[in-house]
């Protein structure tokens, strides 16, 4: 029996406390994935929504130059990722760090994040969408929906979870396309002695329950040859895709 996804995206949230500055952030969560190997635990990651790297609580300058697009990846248990983007060189920024360690941060002092907290709100009500018709008449209805997308990448099964937050669908024939994101996917080309270290954001299509589409957004080289940071290289999966509606 399939296993409902009910989390509420819209109103869940992390934050965590450091040991040097008595505030503490928060960020809307934007997407989760959860990881399986055989013989080891399941682990899930929260991907937060971007914003822009700051100077906290000033009278001017409140926005960092160069000027960064800033998101986090989090195991509140043990490991998190801060990735800063920038439109020139270093591109981009991935501090990978387990709690407690000290992150170097603008003013040149460092910073220990000592505790994470992820809190999950979920839909009361929420249907799988199993037929062509059931999904469009979710759409047109603007019922909130989400996705599980679940594929594997050698010995790791991926299961990636999100809100469906752009697609389509066909006043003709009931035909539906998702495409949405950012989402959160492991890049096990990446080396990283954390698995936190290894998340990239990217960019979901799919209009079967099949297979999927995704591009990953990782440093591309431009026409002008300028390495940016983009979804690029889109590539077919074979994936088992599910939608749920929840109730208004």
């Amino acid at each position: 029996m399939t296993k409902v996804l009910n989390y509420d995206y819209s109103r869940s949230f992390v934050q965590w406390w450091n040991d040097r500055i008595n505030h503490s952030p928060r960020c809307a969560i934007h997407a989760s994935c959860r990881l399986t190997r055989a013989g080891v635990s399941e682990r899930e990651f929260f991907l937060t929504h971007p914003c822009v790297g700051e100077n906290m609580y000033a009278d001017k300058d409140l926005i960092h130059v160069p000027v960064a697009d800033f998101h986090g990846v989090f195991d509140p248990r043990e490991e998190f990722m801060l990735v800063k983007v920038f439109a020139d060189k270093p591109t981009e920024s991935r501090m990978v760090h387990r709690v407690n360690e000290t992150i170097p941060t603008f003013d040149g002092k460092g910073i220990k994040i000592i505790r994470i907290e992820i809190a999950m709100r979920r839909f009361p009500s929420v249907r799988p969408l199993r037929t062509d018709h059931e999904v469009y008449a979710a759409m047109v209805a603007n019922l909130p929906i989400l996705a599980r997308t679940t594929y594997r990448d050698g010995r790791t099964k991926v299961i990636c979870e999100y809100p469906v937050t752009v697609m389509n669908a066909s006043h003709d024939d009931r035909r539906w396309q998702v495409d949405t994101g950012p989402i959160l996917l492991p890049d096990f080309s990446i080396r990283s002695e954390l698995e936190v270290g290894r998340f990239r954001q990217a960019f979901i299509v799919f209009n079967r329950w099949d297979w999927a589409e995704i591009a990953i957004r990782r440093p591309t080289k431009s026409s002008r040859n300028a390495v940016v940071m983009h979804p690029s290289s889109p590539r077919k999966l074979k994936a088992k895709n599910e939608l749920f509606a929840a109730a208004l």
